[in-house]
């Protein structure tokens, strides 16, 4: 079934991100790693693909994200990025008319879900002019995301999408970053990424659902 072949699809990226990440750790044991914790902020939206031509989009909702990483720079241009975290993210939209007032004006109300997930990274960092002290690099990878849960803010109207998130996903990331080594201090990270699911994020075949996120971070490593 359709269910059965999801969950299947699942748990083969499940292995082949533990695989990566262990990978990652394996080839990198003879080498110095520096252990650190990312924090930033998100804007999030889900975009809706009902066919060719019905589509639709929430609105952008604020987020939050924290994670320990584990850094480490075989080259001086290149470097990897294995991460576990956990990501909140949110959406709204003005659901349907809610009531009648006097005078036939309707009563629209605004629906804000967010949603909590586990997120695992591995992301690779390039530095075209060289590690610095202060620099600039690019940087690409998948992460995946579990559900944990997700709760919704709204007077009487129900969010018919929270109940359709999928348990499980896999975004593709791109961002570029500002790496700085201040003396005295943790070598610090800042980024701006463009987060974009490559899996259906609802679990409904008849529409098909896309969360792209911008976000900006701050990371510190030891």
């Amino acid at each position: 079934s359709r269910r059965h072949s999801s969950v299947y699809a699942h748990m083969r990226c499940t292995l082949l991100f533990l695989t990566l990440l262990l990978s990652t750790d394996a080839s990198t044991a003879q080498r110095s790693i520096a252990y650190g914790y990312r924090v930033g902020a998100t804007l999030s939206s889900i975009a809706l693909d009902y066919g060719p031509t019905a589509r639709a989009s929430t609105n952008r909702g604020p987020g939050f994200e924290a994670a320990f990483i584990a850094e480490v720079t075989p080259t001086d241009v290149f470097g990897v990025v294995a991460e576990v975290g956990v990501s909140m993210r949110s959406y709204s939209y003005t659901a349907f008319p809610r009531s009648i007032l006097p005078g036939g004006r309707t009563s629209e109300q605004d629906v804000t879900t967010a949603f909590n997930t586990l997120s695992l990274g591995a992301l690779g960092r390039l530095f075209p002019g060289g590690q610095s002290d202060f620099g600039t690099y690019f940087t690409a990878g998948p992460r995946m995301d579990i559900l944990l849960g997700r709760i919704t803010f709204a007077d009487t109207q129900a969010d018919s999408l929270a109940p359709l998130l999928a348990r499980f996903s896999v975004s593709g990331l791109v961002g570029l970053g500002l790496a700085l080594e201040p003396p005295g201090w943790p070598d610090t990270r800042v980024e701006f990424a463009y987060r974009l699911t490559l899996t259906d994020f609802l679990d409904d075949p008849s529409v098909r659902g896309t969360v792209d996120s911008f976000g900006l971070g701050v990371s510190f490593v030891w």
